[in-house]
Parts: structure tokens; sequence; C-alpha cells
């Protein structure tokens, strides 16, 4: 996965994506807030999604539990 290093850590850019979940948003606010290209944001989301990091709802995208400790690990 182009978000989770080789060691199980987070890559820089899933950092970004993840912190700016922090507050729920859209693709484009989260795109905005984090500095990612949105194409970059999209892919993230779909990976963060499989690991579980994430949550969606309407369009609305958040960070869960489990994205949280992966922060904070």
């Amino acid at each position: 996965m182009a978000c989770i290093n080789a060691d199980g850590s987070l890559t820089p850019i899933a950092k970004k994506v993840l912190t700016a979940l922090q507050s729920p948003g859209t693709a484009i606010e989260i795109s905005e807030r984090s500095g990612v290209p949105l194409y970059r944001v999209r892919s993230s989301f779909r990976e963060l999604t499989q690991l579980g990091a994430m949550q969606v709802a309407n369009e609305t995208y958040q960070i869960s539990d489990y994205g949280r400790q992966l922060l904070a690990s």
C-alpha cells in the first residue's frame, strides 16, 4: 500500500490526509487542508478506507479510531 511504509508506519502523505480528516470534510476540503493534490487524496482515501483508518458517509470523510491510533504511533 502506498499509504503504509514497509515497516508498517504511515507515509508522509497518509499522515497529512489523516491529520486533515480529524475534522470531517469532502475530498476537496481535505485536499485543501492537507496541501495534498486531489488525485492523491482520492487514492489515499481508497487505501485508508480498506485499512480501516477512515470512514465515509454521504461523501463526507472522517478519521476512524484506528486512524487516530495510527497517527499517534
